[in-house]
């Protein structure tokens, strides 16, 4: 009896309770507040939130050469499928048009990366890259700040961190290079000495 319920809810479920919620506002609001659906999405917020903490050992380089808006997609629908399919569902028809189409991911992907500044400051990848994208582009400080205000990025103090950090590390890459290739420019110059 136990596995033809199983087997019947597992095939019929979804359009059950579908049926259930079209005809009773009320049982769909209850079970928007069961603790089932708030402990799945505090889960998945949990997941996207490690998925955007980088470890305190992680580079600013490697940050930069890790990050890809469309694995970051893939991850965050990985990660938390439940508030994935959860944000297109929406009861304003305009909403819902506006928010299809080829490029909707981008929209959830940003979504998912402001709920996750909400739980965990540290969870800040897409802000860090955003920021030293706007800067790049040639952003004013006035615009990071009300991006940063709205979670898409982080501040122009912190962006302004990050490039003298990122300038260090890339130092620090040229200084090695340097060494390591000491004996080959001394060599180049004498070879060069000797030809005149």
């Amino acid at each position: 009896m136990k596995a033809n319920i199983s087997r019947w809810c597992r095939d019929h479920g979804s359009n059950f309770a579908s049926q259930i919620f079209d005809r009773s506002a009320d049982a769909f609001d209850d079970f928007l507040q069961s603790s089932l659906f708030t402990e799945k999405l505090r889960k998945e917020g949990e997941a996207i939130q490690k998925l955007l903490s980088r470890p305190s050992t992680m580079t600013m380089n490697e940050l930069l050469k890790s990050f890809s808006m469309q694995e970051l997609e893939k991850d965050l629908h990985a990660a938390a499928p439940t508030l994935w399919g959860f944000l297109p569902v929406s009861p304003h028809a305009k909403v819902q048009e506006a928010l299809e189409g080829a490029k909707n991911w981008y929209v959830f992907t940003a979504i998912c990366t402001m709920l996750s500044l909400v739980r965990s400051q540290r969870a800040n990848n897409f802000q860090t890259i955003m920021g030293l994208f706007l800067l790049g582009s040639g952003a004013s400080k006035r615009e990071i700040s009300v991006l940063a205000a709205a979670g898409l990025s982080v501040s122009p103090s912190t962006v302004n961190d990050h490039v003298k950090q990122l300038s260090q590390e890339n130092l620090e890459i040229v200084q090695g290079v340097i060494k390591r290739f000491l004996c080959s420019l001394a060599w180049d110059n004498l070879n060069f000495a000797f030809q005149v």
